[in-house]
């Protein structure tokens, strides 16, 4: 019975470890992905007006802000959709992948992701290069079906380093909290036993008998009372 409560004890473990690293891996990447959204409407909010004062001339200055803003490390390309007419590619930086991520399949994405919200966003992967890529779609100014949309194209390399890094630490919180509920209930066994040992030796030195030990000294008793000859 010990061996098979053992095995049953070494299973749900392993159970519940992998339950707790699906788990981790998870959440860590979520909150992985929700920091590059952010970064993503951070980027784009902060020149908005700039951009909707160019759109209509789609000039230089646009190009240079949208190659600006492609040098952050994270930022693999932007570009610069319409929708008003059918969506068309009104500027773009220079890595900007117009092909894997043509104007009418991320506004089309757009429409079926955002359900009226401020961005939308998804993962991808750019024909040339084979790189996985995070796409945030975020309409500029108002509001509404027609609005622009600026599209920021991150990097996802890191992305498995973050999200285990994350996991590493959480894992390693959950071992030192385990540990530690071990020892403390190691020691306060090991201090339980003790304490029970020392009443029981009082209980035969001195007599003092209480409830607790009143059976197991009358067994005691019992066996070492002189059998009649």
């Amino acid at each position: 019975s010990r061996r098979v409560a053992l095995s049953v004890t070494l299973v749900a473990a392993a159970l519940l470890a992998a339950a707790t690293v699906w788990t981790a891996n998870s959440v860590m990447t979520r909150w992985v992905l929700a920091d590059l959204n952010r970064q993503a409407r951070v980027s784009i909010h902060t020149s908005e007006g700039f951009i909707l004062g160019q759109m209509s001339t789609a000039g230089p200055a646009l190009d240079s802000l949208l190659m600006r803003m492609s040098t952050d490390p994270q930022i693999f390309g932007v570009a610069i959709c319409s929708r008003g007419n059918g969506a068309a590619l009104v500027a773009k930086s220079n890595l900007f992948d117009e092909r894997s991520l043509p104007c009418t399949e991320i506004a089309a994405t757009y429409k079926r992701s955002a359900s009226g919200i401020r961005q939308a966003s998804w993962m991808a992967r750019l024909e040339d290069t084979e790189l996985r890529v995070h796409v945030s779609a975020i309409p500029l100014g108002a509001p509404g079906t027609n609005a622009p949309l600026a599209v920021v194209v991150q990097r996802t390399e890191d992305l498995a380093r973050r999200v285990g890094q994350l996991r590493s630490l959480v894992l390693g919180i959950l071992l030192v909290t385990g540990g530690a509920a071990w020892w403390f209930t190691a020691a306060g066994r090991r201090r339980s036993v003790s304490d029970w040992v020392t009443g029981f030796r009082r209980a035969l030195r001195d007599g003092e008998v209480t409830a607790e030990y009143r059976p197991l000294i009358s067994e005691v008793r019992d066996i070492l009372r002189p059998s009649p000859s």
